[in-house]
Formats: structure tokens, sequence, C-alpha cells
């Protein structure tokens, strides 16, 4: 029935009704529910909200009427029926009117229970949305007419009934199932119909609010920002076709991970309306076959109808006309999307796997289109966003042409696929060099296949791209393919100069300058700078590069770098400067950090009881060692990662005049030789490598913790002191170069001892011996001396015994001298 006519009907038997009076001989709902006692509490809402006269008006009418027991257990009814009038304002009363309204039919039904499936009918709500908090505004004038308009563009809401097993229900869903049973059979009076009903029938709530309680759709309601909620709850007369659960698990996992991330509002917001229709509400009655819906973002959705399915664009409806305060929701099967259009480029893939920060650099310098192309082909090399936090990032600033140069060093035209990469081989990347004639800058490649547990299987492959290792497997996206690395690939674009330096330098500090007689070599000229370590100085050569003449002044060769005190370098920069991200990585997994800082230990850790003034030495392996490493496996074991990075992490303590013994053998705090740091000090080491055995970290909780170095002649090795290897000098590991760091924890009187980083050519992997090893040689020991002590007691046994069973021999002439 048409809204006008609806009206028009309504406002017809009101005015007829006034002109003819009721007969005595007519019998009203009214009439009907004071002649049942199970109706006592429904007539007072009736008289509470004024509805009285609007029921006497009604030419026709059916009432679907909650008995006294079921007001009782519908706690918004029977709360209302406790508050006082004066506590009743309109729009209290409106609510209750509305669920009223939507028990009633302004016309008499010919005949209930229904007899043909599931039944139909308009009822006078007419849902809007509500004011809150209620207003104070007088109410209009009853009779309350349930006027056309709301949220479901002028149309009523609908109520739907239907027979299980000899037994009439009323709201039930499409397919006659649920529902509220009947209390009573129906009574019918003069142009009405009252039935009772067992609970009171709540009217439907909106969109937003359904989906939340469908489990159907349950993912979609996960992933649905607040914003599209709140459209959905307050977005008058929409039809919305919904795909089920197992519909968005059809997509792929990479898909499904951008689209549960924050940086899938504007897609998600698409997709509804990709769903969604405004206008006419979409009920099935009108789903007629070949017919075509325009969606809210303009698609069309063809709908093909037969007796028993109906399709949406080749998807099945399931749940069908779930009636909403706004519309009307039907779920589908699958995604009402073109094929092809959900077709995530690299950018969102990045986003939805955690490189944020990685695109946000991207998007700063103006390389977007990078990652926003889908038909463009690269290997991307990006830092996910805990690694980057972890290693403290190593990109330029933002802004920078150094840091657009360094983005473009992490793309590689192509699709460059585990098999295809090859051990030692240079990729051309984005990075596009003037110095190289237009030339591509190139990427080195490390691949390594670590020997499988497992016989006749093969062994997992390694890949590192430029020193910075692959963490887990490749992502594949159409025409391009993700690895996630270790840390950012540093790129240096070139040499850097060194500063030229005199007595009063232009950095602001000063150098000191002395003469002294050795008795060896003739004069030394000695050179003090402001800064560096303890000890650090620099001699001038005097045999052919002293007073070096230019137009500007007088040039001198020394043979160290000075550092003024103003250049704080720390262990991070040695590491960075060693090309050992991987290990500045797994240095703060294992909760270090404050190693790579410079900084003291936190105060509640066992390294802060070793006292000031500790310097810490950390042995780097280069970045190719860690391709014998699974580093992915290491990754994920936390326990393993703090054993690794302490077996490599030396402390040093400062000397002291009362350091007369060596206590560098064992024990947990180590301290050098006051000699030992003075020989250290003349080559610029961190620590002594001239032979010497020093402790670890991992010392004071595994004997084998110590490592020992050895000086080879023109080279030093170091290994784990005590450890039996089966590769001979293959489980020792080269010392490349080494560098002393300027920042301590403080001081220890006068002196403080400030570590370094010694670049190492292999991984010291923690030894744990076989337990043959470990106790093996206890047990012979034990062995051997049971052995001797049984051994022993048999030979006791064997002397005594031989001793008993010897004769004895009287004299000759014993008795003959005894008688006389």
């Amino acid at each position: 029935m048409r809204p006008s006519k609806l009206f028009a009907l309504l406002f017809g038997s009101l005015v007829q009704a006034s002109q003819n009076p009721l007969t005595t001989y007519s019998t009203t709902l009214v009439d009907l529910l004071s002649a049942d006692s199970d109706y006592t509490q429904l007539l007072r809402l009736l008289q509470r909200t004024r509805l009285i006269p609007t029921l006497n008006k009604l030419e026709g009418s059916t009432f679907f009427a909650p008995t006294n027991d079921a007001i009782q257990r519908y706690s918004l009814w029977n709360d209302y029926l406790s508050f006082p009038e004066s506590e009743l304002t309109d729009n209290v009363n409106e609510r209750i009117r509305q669920t009223l309204f939507y028990h009633i039919l302004n016309y008499t039904l010919p005949s209930f229970p229904p007899t043909g499936g599931v039944e139909i009918y308009r009822t006078l709500h007419f849902p809007r949305i509500p004011v809150e908090p209620p207003s104070g505004d007088p109410p209009p004038a009853p009779p309350w007419v349930p006027l056309p308009g709301g949220s479901l563009n002028d149309e009523s809401q609908r109520l739907r009934a239907a027979v299980r097993e000899g037994k009439a229900y009323v709201s039930v869903d499409a397919f006659g199932e649920q529902g509220i049973p009947t209390a009573k059979d129906p009574v019918s009076g003069t142009n009405c119909m009252l039935i009772g009903i067992h609970e009171v029938i709540e009217p439907p709530s909106s969109l937003a609010n359904i989906i939340r309680g469908n489990p159907a759709l349950s993912y979609l309601t996960n992933i649905l920002p607040e914003a599209q909620m709140k459209a959905l709850e307050i977005t008058p007369g929409l039809t919305v076709f919904l795909p089920e659960n197992k519909a968005w698990n059809r997509l792929p996992r990479v898909v499904r991970l951008y689209l549960e991330s924050q940086f899938s509002n504007a897609d998600l917001k698409w997709i509804v309306g990709m769903h969604a229709a405004a206008g006419k509400l979409g009920y099935t009655t009108r789903l007629k076959d070949a017919t075509k819906i325009r969606t809210i973002e303009g698609n069309k959705l063809q709908i093909n109808a037969t007796a028993d399915t109906i399709t949406v664009a080749g998807s099945e409806l399931r749940q069908r006309d779930v009636y909403a305060s706004n519309g009307v929701l039907h779920t589908v099967s699958d995604l009402l999307l073109p094929p092809g259009s959900l077709r995530p480029n690299a950018e969102k893939y990045l986003l939805a796997l955690n490189c944020s920060t990685f695109v946000e650099l991207l998007r700063s310098s103006n390389l977007t289109s990078l990652v926003t192309d889908v038909d463009a082909e690269y290997t991307i090399l990006a830092p996910r966003d805990d690694v980057l936090e972890i290693t403290g990032g190593s990109f330029p600033d933002e802004g920078t042409d150094e840091l657009k140069r360094s983005l473009k060093y992490h793309f590689i035209p192509g699709r460059w696929t585990t098999d295809r990469l090859k051990d030692g081989s240079l990729l051309e990347t984005e990075l596009v060099e003037v110095g190289l004639a237009g030339g591509r800058q190139v990427l080195d490649v490390g691949v390594s296949t670590t020997i499988s547990s497992k016989p006749g299987k093969d062994g997992r492959k390694e890949l590192y791209f430029g020193g910075a290792g692959v963490i887990g497997d490749p992502i594949e996206i159409e025409n391009s393919l993700i690895y996630f690395i270790s840390h950012s690939i540093e790129y240096i674009s070139a040499l850097r100069n060194g500063t030229d330096r005199t007595f009063r330098t232009i950095e602001g500090t000063d150098v000191g300058v002395s003469r002294q007689d050795n008795d060896d070599r003739g004069v030394d000229v000695v050179v003090t700078g402001s800064g560096g370590w303890d000890g650090l100085h620099a001699k001038l050569d005097l045999n052919s590069k002293a007073n070096t003449l230019t137009e500007t002044g007088v040039l001198h060769q020394i043979d160290t770098l000075m550092i003024p005190r103003s250049v704080q370098i720390t262990l991070g920069n040695l590491v960075r400067a060693a090309g050992g991200g991987t290990m500045a990585s797994l240095v703060t997994r294992a909760g270090l950090e404050w190693v790579l800082n410079g900084t003291a230990p936190p105060e509640d850790s066992e390294y802060a009881k070793l006292g000031e003034g500790i310097g810490w030495t950390l042995l780097v392996p280069r970045d190719e060692a860690w391709k014998e490493v699974n580093l992915t496996a290491l990754w994920e074991d936390p326990k393993a990662v703090r054993n690794l990075v302490t077996q490599h992490l030396i402390p040093t303590f400062p000397p002291s005049k009362d350091d007369k013994k060596d206590r560098n053998k064992g024990g947990k705090k180590p301290r050098d030789r006051l000699g030992a740091l003075v020989d250290a000090d003349e080559n610029n080491m961190p620590l002594n490598m001239n032979g010497e055995t020093h402790v670890t970290a991992r010392s004071s909780f595994s004997s084998y913790g110590q490592i020992s170095f050895h000086d080879k002649g023109d080279h030093y090795v170091v290994g784990i002191t005590g450890a039996r290897g089966t590769k001979a000098e293959e489980d020792w590991a080269k010392v490349m170069v080494w560098g002393r760091s300027t920042v301590s924890t403080g001081k220890r009187g006068q002196y403080s001892a400030k570590g370094g980083v010694i670049k190492i050519d292999r991984v010291l992997q923690p030894y744990t011996p076989k337990w043959w090893i470990q106790y093996g040689p206890p047990a012979a020991g034990v062995s051997a001396v049971v052995l001797t002590i049984v051994a022993l007691g048999f030979t006791v046994r064997w002397l005594y015994k031989r001793r008993e069973s010897e004769p004895t021999y009287e004299p000759v002439g014993r008795d003959e001298e005894e008688d006389g």
C-alpha cells in the first residue's frame, strides 16, 4: 500500500469515526483487551502512551498482544510502567509507542494462522532515528497516528508469521524459522482481531547492530572501521548484500592482512559501497529475474531469480530479508566485485605487512610510483617497522637527497625469485649514478644453503642483499616481489675528507705536541688530542713526511687519526662502519641496546653490578659470515640470541694500582692488566690480542664463555677457550679490522675502559660439549680410582691368605733339649 493511501485511509477513518460514533453493538480492540485478564498490563501501557484513542479510531486492525507474563519479562515495558508520570517525557513515550505500533496492523487479517507458508504484514511502525537524550518538548495532541516517512523511505516496518508443526509463530525469518509463538487463539471483534503472543516483539535494530550480531558477518565486523559502521547505523533506506565469512577466506592471505590493517579504510568504504544500494528497498519479493540494482558506487548488480534460488551478480543469496530499522540486509556467498578490482599494489602490501615506516619515507621522497604501479616489476628490499625500531633505523634524514638515493638502492628492477639469485652476483638497482655515466648502482647478493638435519632433504637457503640478511620467505605480488631484510642497506655515496689539524684546531679544541727523546729511535714528536680514549696519541713521521710546505701553511703526516672530544664514537657507530647491521639487530634483540648506545646498563641489570667505568668490546662477524646461520630461526629464539650475543661481548675493567695479579683468566669480573692496556693502546686495539684470554658476558653462566686470541704473525685469530672443534683452524675466526670507542660508562679513579669493535670473518657459535666429552673424563677418573682400590684390596687379601697357608717348622732336637 502506498504511503499516501495509507495516510488517507487513516485520516479518513478518523474523520468518519468522528461523524459516526460507535454503536453499542460494536466490539473494539480495547473491549477485547478489557475482557481478558491476561492483558491488564498491556492496557496500562496503552493508557500511559495515550494510544487508546488511536486504537478506537482505526477502521480495521490486527493486534499481536503480549500477555502480562510477556510484559513482565520485557524490561523496557516493565520498567516504564513503574516510572512516575512526571518522569515520562514525550520521547520516552515515543519509544514505547513505536514498539507498540510494531505489534499493530492497520487492517484486519482475513484469517490467522497463515496457511500458505510465510506471510508478510505491514505494521504501523515507521522507524526513525531516536532523539537522545529525550527532550522536554510537549507532545502533539492525541490520537497519535503513524505518519509516513522515517528511515525506511516512507515505508513501514514489516513483520512475518508462519506455522511450524501446527503452531503459529510471529516475527519469524524469511524461511519461517525462529520467531515468537502465539499464546492464545485469535479473537475477533468489529473489524479487528486480537492475537495473544508469548513475548514482546522487539523492533528491528539498525543495520550496524544487526551486522555486529550476525555470526556469519563476524569477519566484516572486525575489519570495518567505526566510521563505516556509523554510516550503516544512520544512513536511511539501504539495501545491503554483504559477503559471509567464507567469501573473505577465499581472498589471498596478504590481501586479508591489508584489509585488516589501519590503512585500508578507504578501500573498505569502497567495498561496502559496492555492496549497498539506496532508494527503494530491495526485498526479495521485488527482486525479479533479470533486474539490475545500482549500488552507491555506481556499479549494477544483475539479479537472477528462479523458483528456488536468487543470485546477485552470480553470488548466491543466503540469509534473506533481514529487517533493519534503516533498511534490509541480505548475505551472499561471494564478494560482489568486478574481476581484478581488488588488486592491491605493493604499497598496500607493505602497509599490511608492517612496513609503514618504509612506505612513509617513500612518500616523503616522492617515490610512491615505485610501489603504486601494479604493472611495474620490482624486487623490493623492505625493513619492517619492528626491525627499524630495534636497530634504531639507519636511513638518512627526511627531505634529503641522500634519503632518496638510499631508498632507490632498495629497489631492484625485475622479479628476482630465490631460484634466480646466485651467490656473489651483482644486481642493478633503481639508483642511477651520475658518476657511472648514467648507469645503475649495483648491489651484491649472498646465497648460502644450510645443511638439513633430516637425511635426503635440502637445507634452507639463506639470502643476503648488500650484507642485510633476509628474514622469512619472500612475498609475491603479481609482478613484484618483497624480501624482508634484517636492517636497511647502507649506501655510501662518496668518501669523506678528513680534517687538517694544528695547535688550535678549526673544530675548536687544542692538540698537544711534545718532544720526547727515545734511545732507540732518537727523537719522537708526539701529538695528543682532546678526545678519543686514554693514551691515544700520534707520532710525526720525521723521516720523509715532515714540514711539507704549501701556499697556505705547512703539512705534517702523523701515523694515527686524532679524535676530538666533540666526536663521540659509540659501539653502534663502529658496528655500522664495520658493516655489522645483522649483529646490531641481534644485540638489540637480546635487550643489550645500551651497549651500542654507549650508555650505562639499566640499574636492575646484572651488568650494572660490575660497577662504573666498564668498557665493552664487541666481536662483530661480517654480514657474509651469517650465511651459515638460520637467521629466521635464531630471531624467533630469544634465549639463543642472548647466548650468541653474550659470547661475542667482552667486558673490560679499567686498571687500578692494586691490580698486582692477572685476573683476566676467569671469574665474573675480568680486569685487563695495566701493561696489557698499554700494549693495546699503542696499537689502537680495544683490548690485548697478543695471546691473551678474556672472559665474555657469557662466562657468568657458562664454563665455555672465555675466548682466546692468538698471533699468527700476519693476523690474529680468536676462538672459544676449551672448545673442542672438528675443523681445526676453521673453528677459529680471523680478526679482520678493529676500532675503539670513545664513549665509556664513567671513570673509576683516573682510568676508564672504553672498549670497541673487532670485526671477524665468522660467527663464534656458543659451545656446548657433547655428553661424552663433558662427563667422560670425570667418569673415567672415578672408574680408575675404583678399579685401583678394588685391585689393592684383592692384592692385600691374596697376601694375607698366602701367609696363613704357609707351614710352620719346629727346630730339630727341641724336645730333647727341653727334657734335659
